[in-house]
């Protein structure tokens, strides 16, 4: 979680507290769905008059797809790569603690300093770890790396050039009898095919070995090299005569390239071969054999000759990856990323004294991608790492125990708890802040959480949990409803949102007591009654006499979008209205309850130019009318809703049009169906606005443009940009809001100073 104080704001209240009294002060608390050091949104806050602009809340990307295989550096001490992550989204080396449980990120990568790690760690002699990443540095085609884990210290040592050293290493370091370290670059060499490189830790230079070639000794290099008496064997994924992938070896002595074996057509090898204690070779084929299920096989130094011992078409467990494991004599532990109990794949066990196959265990979660398998940890349990599984889905830690047959996943990647993405935030009538996050949590589902508006603290209540989909099984879960993009609160005193996933797939009206911490699925938009894709970028609700109302997108009879009215007292649609009828599509707004009791809002297009409407919502006859269309010479595409600002008076945003065709502010006078332009934005004030205007307690009014905070003056009609965010704001169809908060101080004070000065 990023959350924090303001170092000027806790010296503020010490400085009041030697004074004496402080009054509570009003501050604006707003979110930006992106933007942000890493582009996942952010909250922020304000004081009454929109300056001092500060982010309270802003979720870094938390390691991703985890790459190649552990490395245990001390007891029960792991460390490992992952592909993404980080503030650039580069990668990170991360460390997780089997006796403490403890996971810890290490080093962020960025593009400079490499990006996208796709191997494993290696400790050298030195005492260093080493590898590799598939791209950035100077080049853009990867760089090899030292991290010293006991100092904590990264230095890029070697940028990878395509024309000289070969570029895109998808794998590892090994550590050769000579000292020096030998890897693998998928790309680059004289053929183009990959090759083998050296890298010595001693003189800091790299050179290319050996140069593959596609039609004779493969082509891609997918696993690690080994070494087996003086020479390094390794697989390509493709080429050689059968362009299934070849079996190759290099003889560090005399640098001689040869291959041992052309895989059949489509093998595809996705692993590293290994030596048994029966002194032969062994590894796994992706989609050999029958079935094209892979194969297990066998290569005979002393003879030459190659022997296929499995074929995984005859059992449960489909598509070998990864690197066999000699777990005691004869015993060979490996795994597959297909088929087991649950259409993940799974461990098995291979007995070379007696011939026999056996599906150990199968993985809960996805476990595709992976180039490495298991290790044997110094705790006597295996563990591995699969890029693809975990309950969100961005990769899992694993442990194995063999004479158990025990198989736990025991940590996600990708957590972001708190949620990312953030896109409503409300004040309830208990003075708390609650909001929702469109993306993250622990199932990457969104969450909804409470923020305290004097420490900004924010604490996770629901996990959002979409339906999980695969081509192996569907699963439908109990929450099954994700991605939420609105909250209210109702006259209840309970929190009502809306999720653009889940339920029949097409969003739910959810319900969450504060009080009792409970959570409820209140209604299921679907196909049957109309409203397909009905909550995907569709408005918010509006409470009117015990009712919500809303508007969605593209769903009712024509599929241009309609309005609905939901019945909290018997969580059913009562009624509803298609906007096709009336010549409006598309609204994405939120309403608004005029003076004269009826509804208000907005449409992105439609009308009899095609720019979006104004319209208006009778409850009593249940009737649409179109009052306004939009056109080029006034403002166009209205992304947000309307604010009333007096009795007869609603104001509104263009995303387009106006002066300048970068959008305006506007008035809307029903009684009388007139339309007026305030004022138009430009590039240097904001330009694009996107949302609701919010009215403040000042009498001026807010909102946010694609990448800027800005201050709308009714009585001037003058727009003045406050704050310009990074990365960008607002989405067009995720615009963020503004709240508006009375901070008590966070000391005790008189009954009449702990209301807003």
């Amino acid at each position: 979680m990023t959350s924090r104080i303001n170092a000027n704001g806790i010296s503020l209240i010490v400085l009041l507290l030697i004074v004496g009294h402080s009054y509570a002060q009003p501050a604006f608390f707003g979110t930006t769905y992106q933007g942000g050091e890493g582009g996942l949104g952010t909250i922020f806050t304000t004081d009454a008059s929109g300056n001092n602009f500060q982010v309270i809340f802003e979720p870094k990307a938390a390691a991703s797809y985890p790459s190649g295989m552990l490395l245990e550096v001390s007891s029960g001490v792991y460390y490992g790569l992952s592909a993404e992550g980080g503030l650039q989204g580069a990668g990170i080396i991360f460390e997780y603690n089997i006796n403490t449980g403890v996971y810890t990120e290490k080093y962020e990568f960025d593009y400079d300093d490499g990006s996208g790690p796709l191997g494993s760690l290696t400790k050298a002699s030195n005492g260093k770890l080493y590898g590799m990443t598939e791209s950035g540095g100077v080049e853009g085609d990867g760089v090899v790396f030292e991290y010293d884990y006991i100092n904590n210290v990264f230095v890029k040592k070697i940028d990878l050039k395509y024309s000289t050293i070969g570029s895109q290493p998808f794998t590892s370091f090994l550590e050769a009898s000579n000292g020096k370290l030998y890897g693998l670059v998928s790309n680059g060499g004289t053929n183009a095919s990959g090759a083998i490189i050296e890298y010595d830790p001693v003189t800091n230079n790299a050179v290319r070995k050996a140069d593959l070639i596609n039609s004779v000794n493969g082509r891609i290099p997918s696993g690690r090299l080994i070494e087996h008496n003086g020479k390094l064997y390794g697989t390509t994924l493709i080429g050689g005569l059968n362009n299934g992938g070849t079996l190759f070896e290099y003889d560090l002595t005399t640098s001689a390239l040869v291959t041992l074996i052309d895989f059949k057509v489509d093998a595809n090898s996705i692993g590293t071969p290994m030596i048994a204690s029966n002194g032969k070779l062994y590894g796994v084929t992706t989609y050999s054999g029958a079935g094209s299920a892979g194969e297990l096989y066998e290569y005979d130094f002393s003879n030459s000759m190659t022997t296929y011992l499995v074929q995984f078409d005859d059992f449960p467990l489909k598509s070998g990856v990864g690197q066999l494991t000699e777990i005691s004599p004869g015993k060979l532990i490996g795994k597959c990323e297909e088929g087991g109990s649950n259409g993940y794949g799974g461990i098995f066990e291979y007995d070379l004294n007696t011939s026999s196959f056996v599906v150990k265990a199968s993985f809960e979660s996805k476990s595709g991608g992976s180039y490495e398998s298991l290790i044997v940890g110094s705790d006597g349990k295996m563990y591995g790492l699969n890029p693809y599984g975990g309950a969100a889905s961005y990769g899992v830690l694993y442990e194995f125990e063999p004479s158990t047959s025990t198989l736990n996943e025991f940590y996600n990647f990708n957590i972001i708890e708190e949620g990312y993405n953030p896109t409503s935030l409300v004040l309830s009538s208990s003075g708390k802040l609650y909001g929702v996050n469109n993306r993250g949590g622990v199932y990457d589902g969104g969450t909804l959480f409470e923020m305290n508006p004097l420490t900004y603290e924010i604490t996770p209540l629901v996990q959002f949990k979409p339906v999980v989909t695969t081509s192996a099984r569907v699963s439908q879960i109990a929450n099954n409803y994700s991605s939420p993009h609105f909250l209210m609160e109702a006259s209840n005193g309970k929190l009502y949102g809306r999720t653009n996933r889940g339920g029949g797939n097409y969003g739910v009206i959810f319900e969450y007591d504060p009080v009792t911490d409970a959570l409820a699925k209140k209604l299921e938009f679907d196909s049957n009654t109309g409203y397909n894709a009905s909550s995907i970028r569709g408005g918010g609700l509006l409470e009117v006499s015990g009712k919500l109302y809303g508007v969605t997108r593209v769903s009712g009879p024509s599929g241009r979008g309609a309005l609905f009215e939901y019945d909290m007292a018997s969580s059913s649609i009562t009624s509803t209205a298609d906007f096709d009828v009336v010549g409006i599509s598309e609204p994405t707004s939120n309403l608004i309850l005029a003076a004269n009791g009826k509804l208000y809002g907005t449409s992105t297009i439609g009308g009899l130019n095609n720019k979006g409407t104004i319209f208006e919502y009778n409850i009593a006859t249940e009737t649409i009318t179109k009052k306004i269309d939009f056109a080029s010479v006034s403002g166009v595409n209205s992304f947000g809703g309307l604010l009333a600002a007096s009795d007869d008076q609603l104001l509104g945003l263009t995303y387009g049009g106006g002066t300048n065709n970068e959008g305006e502010v506007f008035k809307y006078i029903p009684s009388t169906n007139t339309y007026t332009t305030l004022t138009s934005f430009d590039a240097a004030i904001t330009g694009y606005p996107v949302g609701d205007l919010f009215a403040a307690t000042s009498g001026k009014f807010y909102g946010l443009s694609g990448d800027s905070f800005f201050e709308f003056d009714g009585t001037t009609n003058l727009i003045s940009k406050k704050h310009e965010f990074l990365n960008g704001a607002g989405s067009r169809f995720y615009p963020s809001n503004l709240v508006e908060s009375c901070t008590i101080p966070l000391f005790d004070q008189p009954d009449d100073m702990r209301q807003c000065a």
